[in-house]
């Protein structure tokens, strides 16, 4: 009878200890999804790359979401990544999905994402190439949908990316208030690339006050306060950690184009 108790025991905590390793291993990758999270700010923009390609604009502080349908789009930003795709639409974009198959991955105007598309984007990953954005982001994405107002959403639709369109529909009202002074040099060989990239920021709400050009070979950007929300968003645009910097410059933020960018 004893060892049979015995026995009895060690299977209980055989399985106590298989159900806390799970516990654990399920909040460490919890932990992980949220501190990888790129949904961090009062907005989030993103595009969605199938046939056509969609911006999508949300907006948690005035509680709007603004979807822009770039007609057969896939051409233009299929092969770019989120920097690159920031820089051709002058949009600054926080995540990016694009479809292997060139399938649309929105089909209403004024509701995305869908439940259906939200399980199929965490169910069906491998449909899919996604950059700066995890699961947490997707959930977060349909419960802020779930959450605006019908009235509370507009789209529009497109021929040309190069079209003018309501860019101040990605503004980021905390940005521009915090009036956080830009500085952009442009080390590169690429001919106005200092200024495609300010205009995208400003599209933001960030204060350009200086575009140059330069010879710097490495791409940085520096900063004399590294806890501004300008910065946060330029880091993740960027994809590149700020450095203290102890300049007395015209500006508060330096952004310098090096000639190591890697912005295809």
């Amino acid at each position: 009878m004893k060892e049979k108790s015995d026995n009895a025991s060690y299977i209980k905590a055989f399985i106590l200890i298989v159900l806390f390793s799970a516990l654990a291993s399920l909040t460490y990758k919890m932990f992980l999804l949220v501190k990888n999270r790129s949904f961090r700010f009062n907005t989030y923009n993103i595009i969605l790359v199938g046939r056509d390609a969609h911006l999508a604009g949300f907006n948690t502080f005035k509680k709007q979401i603004y979807t822009l349908e770039v007609k057969d789009g896939r051409e233009v930003f299929s092969s770019n990544k989120p920097l690159a795709s920031s820089i051709i639409s002058g949009v600054p974009l926080d995540g990016m999905i694009i479809s292997i198959k060139s399938e649309n991955l929105t089909g209403s105007k004024n509701d995305f994402p869908t439940f259906g598309q939200t399980l199929s984007f965490l169910l069906e990953d491998e449909k899919y190439v996604f950059y700066n954005i995890n699961k947490f982001d997707l959930v977060k994405l349909y419960i802020v949908s779930r959450l605006t107002a019908w009235e509370d959403k507009s789209y529009d639709s497109i021929r040309d990316i190069l079209q003018d369109f309501s860019r101040e529909k990605f503004y980021d009202s905390e940005i521009f208030n915090e009036k956080t002074s830009l500085e952009i040099i442009n080390s590169t060989k690429i001919n106005g690339l200092g200024s495609r990239v300010g205009f995208t920021l400003s599209n933001l709400g960030a204060n350009v006050i200086s575009i140059k050009d330069g010879e710097d070979e490495k791409t940085q950007v520096l900063a004399r306060d590294l806890n501004l929300k300008t910065l946060k968003r330029i880091e993740k645009l960027f994809g590149l950690k700020a450095q203290k910097s102890e300049s007395s410059g015209i500006a508060d933020i330096i952004i310098n184009l090096g000639k190591d960018i890697e912005w295809k």
